[in-house]
């Protein structure tokens, strides 16, 4: 994540030409509430694997000039680069960490300047390292990046049944409240870990109606992040192996009166020969 020569030299190019330009023009490019949260393709990385910063909606003012948008990093100087924005207001960020760089949790930053005005994107957090395992999750917790589904192999979750889930991406120690919709019932209110991971036991309230749903993240900025989740019939749970008892058992009960039946025949039977 290094400022490569030519980058610098080109930025002060631009400004250069841009401060000519920003005399005609004094109207930001975005202000800071317009632009989306960048999203980031691994939220937690090794030392030199490469992980993208993508985002949108920096534009160019009505002075015309191509906004530069810039990713540092208030936690670690080893973040900072620039690039042009693509005409469509969209950028996108290949970094890496180096070998050798301290491990733990770093928030980026990106700002979208048109040489006139700068405004920032929400904070984003990459982790560096490995991510420590919670205690709760001793038994096993189901991982989930930002937005994708709670239940991936379609079966649901059953109202009132208990799942332990991570779910990575946020900032360090950032406080977010979760609600399940589409009635909305609020979950509670939940605290990121030093390396934003957010450690959840979810548990569908009862009466939930079957179907599709979402859990949805309220952010501290008040930004929202959500996820799909199926909410399966509620009913008797199966045994443990998986397999219902329910038919079995009926078929052994039948057979056994009908063995007590055909035995008392028999016996009467028997009884009746005797006497013969």
């Amino acid at each position: 994540m290094s400022r490569p020569a030519l980058r610098r030299i080109t930025t002060g190019l631009l400004a250069g030409l841009a401060l000519v330009a920003g005399a005609v023009s004094v109207a930001p490019a975005a202000a800071a509430a317009d632009l989306p949260r960048p999203t980031v393709s691994h939220t937690s990385v090794q030392a030199n694997e490469y992980f993208t910063v993508s985002g949108s909606g920096c534009v160019a003012g009505p002075g015309g000039t191509a906004p530069w948008v810039t990713i540092t990093s208030p936690d670690t100087p080893e973040m900072g680069d620039g690039m042009l924005v693509l005409p469509d207001g969209t950028w996108s960020f290949r970094e890496t960490f180096s070998a050798g760089h301290p491990q733990g949790t770093f928030r980026l930053q990106v700002t979208c300047d048109d040489y006139v005005t700068q405004s920032k994107y929400p904070l984003v957090a990459v982790t560096l390292g490995t991510v420590p395992v919670p205690a709760e999750c001793a038994s096993g917790c189901q991982t989930v990046a930002p937005g994708t589904t709670l239940t991936p192999d379609d079966k649901g979750v059953a109202p009132g049944e208990k799942r332990m889930l991570r779910l990575s991406g946020y900032l360090p120690n950032e406080v977010v409240t979760l609600v399940l919709h589409s009635t909305p019932q609020n979950l509670g209110t939940f605290t990121a870990d030093s390396s934003g991971t957010i450690t959840v036991a979810f548990t569908v309230p009862a009466g939930t109606p079957a179907g599709a749903h979402n859990l949805v993240v309220t952010r501290a900025d008040g930004t929202t992040v959500t996820y799909p989740v199926t909410v399966a019939k509620a009913g008797p749970r199966l045994a443990s192996t998986g397999a219902d008892v329910t038919v079995p058992l009926v078929l052994g009960g039948g057979l056994v009166l009908a063995g007590a039946g055909a035995l008392v025949v028999a016996r009467r039977r028997s009884q009746g020969a005797a006497q013969a």
